[in-house]
């Protein structure tokens, strides 16, 4: 943070700085398993933040057709 704080910002960071909030990087494959993981953190503990940052490749019909390439998936030896 810069410059100087008023009183009521500062009593705002104060209360703040005790927060706890748990965060989770995920592909949309692992919703379920980050789910569990939110619900498993809520039950102990209600007051923690939980945030989850999805993490995929978008692939539109637009980027495919613009020749955006694509994931290989599996083994290697089977692609062309």
């Amino acid at each position: 943070m810069g410059g100087c704080a008023s009183g009521s910002n500062l009593a705002k960071v104060n209360d703040m700085k005790d927060k706890i909030a748990v965060r989770t990087m995920i592909s949309r494959n692992y919703a379920a398993y980050a789910k569990t993981l939110e619900e498993s953190i809520k039950h102990a503990n209600p007051e923690i933040d939980f945030h989850v940052l999805v993490v995929d490749e978008i692939i539109t019909p637009n980027s495919v057709a613009a020749g955006a390439p694509r994931r290989q998936t599996g083994d290697p030896s089977q692609h062309q």
